[in-house]
């Protein structure tokens, strides 16, 4: 049983299971966690907007308002993952907008 437990890195698993139960990460964790549902979203969205694009039985009018919003949608996320990757919102920035400190 302890070889199991040693080579299927059940230990950790169980560690990683409570901390995340007892609300235990720690805010560096947390930000990791939403990075990385934010590249999901952006990940997703992007297969969807391509497959849209491939789809016969939509019109170019379709499939050009879908592109606009599937466009306006990863924007959106890209910016959320910016914000918590770099601190600040480079758009924004770009803009005049605000700074990165």
């Amino acid at each position: 049983m302890t070889d199991f437990i040693d080579n299927n890195n059940v230990s950790q698993t169980l560690t990683d299971a409570l901390i995340d139960d007892l609300g235990l990460k720690t805010d560096a964790q947390k930000v990791a966690d939403q990075i990385e549902e934010l590249t999901g979203k952006i990940r997703i969205m992007t297969f969807w907007m391509g497959e849209f694009a491939k789809d016969p039985t939509k019109t170019d009018e379709e499939k050009l308002a879908a592109k606009t919003w599937y466009e306006a949608q990863i924007a959106e996320l890209t910016r959320a993952k910016n914000v918590l990757e770099q601190g600040c919102d480079p758009y924004l920035v770009a803009q005049g907008n605000g700074s990165c400190t």
